[in-house]
């Protein structure tokens, strides 16, 4: 992943979000490059992405950086919209959990879910916190090549087995919670 193809789903969300009368700011570091599977990392940054804008109400200002640390590529997708409750944070990452609010809204659970699973996939640390108002995302990528972990489940008892898997990305995520985590029931 690039700074190139940060900046173009940046660009490619500017009309949605402008139609949601929300506002878009960019801030990416020309250079930063990240290792990893291209497909899965922009799976993830497209979930991200459409979570910010789906849960979020007319007039919020999202905003997607990407900058180079000295240890780690950093990528941050925040909003000043209504927030998670922080007892909530820990939960929303869990397959299917939907804080209250969400409830009414299009979506199955499973956006950070699978945020999760790719993220620990390519040894991304991963971090909710409050943006004082709304929600802050953080994903810091290890700048060592081929930094990939052997991730651990998180939700072995956990099961997921409505992914459709009649398509090439469908199969993907498919295998990669497999391998993950575990959570499908097959």
């Amino acid at each position: 992943m690039t700074d190139e193809m940060t900046a173009r789903l940046g660009e490619s969300y500017r009309p949605v979000i402008e139609d949601n009368t929300q506002l878009l700011k960019t801030s990416i570091e020309t250079g930063v490059r990240v290792t990893g599977d291209r497909e899965l990392l922009m799976q993830m940054l497209v979930n991200l992405m459409e979570n910010a804008i789906r849960h979020c109400s007319s007039g919020t200002l999202i905003s997607l950086s990407l900058s180079q640390g000295d240890k780690a590529a950093l990528l941050t997708i925040a909003d000043n919209g209504c927030g998670v409750p922080s007892e909530e944070l820990p939960k929303i990452l869990r397959p299917f959990y939907r804080l209250e609010q969400g409830r009414s809204s299009v979506g199955s659970g499973l956006g950070l879910a699978l945020v999760d699973a790719i993220a620990r996939l390519h040894g991304i640390c991963l971090d909710l916190s409050d943006n004082g108002p709304g929600l802050k995302i953080s994903l810091a990528f290890s700048n060592k090549p081929n930094a990939v972990l052997q991730p651990q489940p998180r939700y072995s008892s956990d099961t997921i087995s409505v992914l459709s898997a009649r398509t090439t990305s469908g199969l993907r995520i498919r295998k990669l919670l497999q391998s993950v985590a575990g959570y499908l029931s097959v």
